[in-house]
């Protein structure tokens, strides 16, 4: 499923913190991978993701980039926010319901979501949920199938850049610039 992403990074403009400033948009770091989205802020079923900051809104004190962007957002849905302390005690291994989830991994090792399993047999569909590989041949390639849980951390790195986001959240608050309570991450979606 895919969505329109919009929001951005915010940090107080002054020091006490009264008003808020956009530092960064999401587009074009981040894409409209729903499961992303998902699990940061919820608003879309997707995979069934425990969201962290599940639908709060968007901040009564949101910046004027933000407030701007989205009175220009047709439809918009899923409003929230995130601050980089609720990030870093988030659980990233926390798995998404609706499983099984089946995997194509490539020679490097990275995990694609492989959704086509009417296509494989009903001994190679057991094999796979009692754990054990299955080679598979696909017009771009052989691969391994595996089973495996979807978890935060891998919605997060299918949705684009969102390490860029969550970077610049951490760099924020070196030398003590800002404290983790006062950067977050605004988001909503459109369809």
């Amino acid at each position: 499923m895919r969505v329109e992403v919009f929001g951005g990074v915010e940090v107080p403009a002054d020091e006490c913190g009264e008003e808020w400033h956009q530092t960064v948009t999401f587009p074009p770091f981040v894409n409209g991978y729903a499961p992303a989205y998902e699990c940061l802020f919820g608003g879309v079923d997707a995979v069934g993701f425990d969201p962290v900051a599940p639908e709060r809104g968007l901040p009564d004190d949101a910046s004027d980039g933000v407030t701007d962007r989205y009175a220009d957002t047709e439809a918009p849905f899923g409003e929230s926010y995130v601050t980089l302390a609720e990030l870093r005690s988030a659980g990233w291994g926390s798995e998404a319901d609706g499983g099984p989830y089946y995997w194509k991994v490539d020679e490097g090792g990275k995990y694609r979501r492989f959704q086509r399993t009417d296509e494989l047999s009903e001994d190679e569909l057991a094999r796979l949920d009692a754990g054990e590989r299955v080679t598979w041949m696909d017009w771009d390639g052989r691969y391994d199938l595996v089973r495996a849980p979807f978890t935060r951390k891998m919605a997060l790195q299918r949705g684009g850049w969102w390490w860029v986001v969550t970077d610049l959240l951490e760099r924020l608050v070196t030398h003590d610039v800002y404290d983790p309570e006062e950067v977050r991450a605004v988001g909503w979606c459109a369809e």
